[in-house]
């Protein structure tokens, strides 16, 4: 994440809120908490989607990274629209 804000790109964090918000926010990048579950069944799955897919969709992002096989197919989903 800095070499690419070193590159000049800002970069931006959605992630859950698992202890390291802070962190990320003091070495000055946006974090955006979205209620992911590593357990494909948890019923905060459907919400964190619709606010990944939302945030996207806003936001217009060049470059998305993710690092959970469960979102990826909701990015390449708004990434293959446009």
């Amino acid at each position: 994440m800095k070499l690419l804000r070193d590159m000049g790109y800002e970069v931006e964090v959605a992630a859950s809120n698992v202890g390291f918000r802070e962190k990320i926010e003091q070495e000055g990048f946006k974090v955006y908490s979205i209620p992911f579950s590593r357990n494909p069944v948890s019923i905060s799955n459907p919400k964190a989607g619709i606010m990944l897919y939302r945030l996207i969709k806003e936001k217009k992002y060049m470059m998305v990274s993710e690092y959970e096989n469960l979102y990826k197919n909701l990015v390449g989903f708004y990434y293959g629209e446009n």
